[in-house]
């Protein structure tokens, strides 16, 4: 029987495969499920191994029954697509991006008062890009199809996992005939159906949960006008062109420009923790009645447009105890946990999976894999998951109080631009080696951190309320935080990690000095602490050189791209194409 491997075309300038398969189909990797995931470790495996099989079972993008949400890149999703060669699309026909913007209103209180300080980095280097989902998921699968992988358009109806090595079985239904599958790899990329991971693992459903209720809004007039911004120092970009965030009592609310022009189109969502909020939003008259009353220009934004349709999910976090298996089988994205969206990196954290996975397919492949080395890349994976989602889960706590807010993530950049980029950037995450040495550098829980929150307490207590623009400009300096090249070499990789630490202590000497440094002899064990590690850190190349030898960057040509000696030559500009909102979005 003849099966194509999509039934039309998926994208420009591709074109449709056939294969023949028989009523048994025998395949190295199968991933069970097309969304942007799966997509993911496929364009991965094959752009890092053309000749391995990879095959890819689901529907089109275009029937895919999951909610329209817009998404947003930050730092390693922005640069693996461009790894995987998809660089034109994004630049092309996808919104820019310039980081995350926050504002926190000096009086929560009060409807009638507009003023807001408003946070975000000056500007960044690696720019990256707004996602209208449902051409992005084409481009990825067009290309996924040029690597030579797979398409079968079809449906997963019984699965059966295997061990020791045993091939994984999976019966399809592909154009109305039933079809086995078996594969040596399988990946469950299912999403919240979870097909593969409810046979293989168990699911925590955390106590503090989260629900979202989001829309989308196309002809709008824009909120920036109706709003009185406060800020340390004028950015050196389109404010628009952002990820916005806007913050509330137990809630924030995200807004992502999708489309610009004319015919502009946004994403809009409002996300709490119901513990804290107390309420359920179930619809644009709650959402609304809200919003008039915490953010009012927001509500005046969302009237002068048209709703094209809305969304919500209630109590939906959840996170899976196993992800990965050395009988061949994994879960990633949405089938290993859920996320909260505030930072964006939902898609970052699957970047750091694909490379794991990869990592431990290429290795059983050659038969290098050695016991223990699953375990490692597991537990790298899972403990940096859920330690990005406690922190997020805490911040609702203080989400009122603009100040705490504000350091608390402060914090969180911190650590993402000093620590998290260049180690991940440079294989820590994705090689098990370094991921041994991750879990033996970094506590489960990081104590010297929380500190923070209680300096960011009494810091704030001492300039508010009422706040001002001139107490948040007396705290830390966010551009004085972050490090926008994380992208070094390996040798220069702890280096990078010991600027997270003196940067914490640069925020600990300014916070204790908002409070006339009360509580200074308390936190001298904590500033010492700060100074000593980032000078052992910088001893682990010396101490540790089998492990720096054997991490590799889960990204070689972006590595080399902004390692060598073009380094400081930015990506060229590429003229915004854009599409239509009626032709792209029809109302479903």
């Amino acid at each position: 029987m003849e099966i194509p491997s999509d039934d039309r075309r998926i994208g420009r300038n591709s074109e449709t495969v056939h294969c023949e398969v028989a009523p048994m189909l025998e395949t190295e990797v199968l991933v069970v499920g097309s969304s942007l995931s799966g997509m993911m470790v496929t364009l991965n495996l094959k752009h890092r191994n053309p000749g391995l099989d990879v095959t890819v079972l689901g529907p089109l993008p275009t029937e895919e029954k999951r909610p329209l949400v817009g998404e947003s890149l930050v730092e390693p999703g922005i640069l693996f697509f461009r790894e995987m060669g998809l660089g034109p699309h994004l630049d092309q026909m996808q919104v820019l991006k310039h980081g995350l913007t926050f504002y926190h209103k000096f009086d929560l209180s009060n409807p009638a008062d507009r003023a807001y300080t408003v946070h975000a980095p000056e500007i960044l280097y690696h720019k990256a890009r707004q996602m209208r989902r449902q051409e992005f998921d084409t481009a990825c699968r067009a290309r996924a199809v040029a690597l030579g992988a797979r398409m079968l358009h079809g449906v997963a109806d019984e699965i059966e996992i295997n061990a020791g090595g045993a091939k994984h079985r999976v019966l399809a239904t592909i154009n109305g005939e039933k079809v086995e599958i078996r594969a040596r790899w399988i990946v469950d990329a299912t999403g919240r159906r979870r097909l593969i991971g409810k046979k293989v693992t168990k699911y925590i459903r955390p106590e503090k949960q989260r629900c979202t209720f989001w829309f989308r809004l196309q002809n709008f007039q824009p909120f920036l006008e109706h709003i009185e911004v406060h800020r340390r120092r004028q950015w050196k970009f389109d404010p628009w062109l952002t990820t916005h965030h806007f913050l509330g009592r137990g809630y924030w609310i995200w807004l992502i420009p999708l489309e610009i022009g004319k015919e502009n189109l946004c994403s809009m969502g409002f996300t709490y923790r119901p513990d804290l909020f107390g309420r359920r939003i179930l619809s644009m008259e709650d959402f609304l009645a809200q919003v008039d009353r915490d953010h009012p220009a927001l509500a005046e934004m969302v009237r002068s447009g048209e709703v094209v349709d809305t969304q919500m999910y209630l109590d939906y976090f959840y996170r899976s105890e196993r992800i990965y298996s050395e009988d061949g089988w994994f879960l990633v994205g949405d089938t290993a946990r859920a996320v909260d969206p505030l930072y964006s990196n939902g898609i970052s954290m699957t970047t750091v999976q694909v490379g794991q996975i990869s990592e431990i397919i290429e290795r059983q492949r050659a038969g290098t894999l050695k016991p223990g080395d699953v375990a490692a890349l597991e537990a790298a994976g899972l403990w940096i998951m859920e330690r990005a989602q406690r922190e997020v889960t805490e911040q609702y706590e203080i989400m009122h109080d603009p100040f705490q807010a504000c350091m608390r993530r402060y914090l969180n950049v911190t650590g993402w631009f000093n620590a998290f980029l260049p180690l991940w950037w440079n294989g820590f995450f994705t090689t098990p080696e370094g991921a041994r040495l991750l879990m033996r550098l970094f506590r489960d829980r990081d104590e010297d951190a929380e500190s923070l929150w209680v300096l960011a307490a009494e810091a704030s207590a001492a300039i508010g309320p009422p706040y001002s623009q001139e107490g948040f400009d007396r705290g830390p300096d966010l551009d004085a935080l972050i490090n926008l090249r994380f992208d070094c070499a390996r040798e220069d990789v702890m280096k990078a990690v010991t600027r997270m630490f003196a940067r914490r202590r640069d925020m600990r000497r300014s916070l204790l000095a908002m409070n006339g440094n009360k509580n200074l002899r308390r936190e001298i064990p904590r500033l010492i602490s700060e100074t000593i590690r980032p000078l052992l850190l910088r001893l682990l190349p010396r101490l540790r050189p089998a492990v720096f030898a054997a991490v590799r960057p889960p990204l070689p040509g972006q590595y080399v791209r902004w390692t060598g000696p073009e380094r400081d030559v930015p990506e060229p500009e590429v003229p915004y194409v854009g599409r239509a909102v009626a032709e792209v979005y029809d109302r479903q």
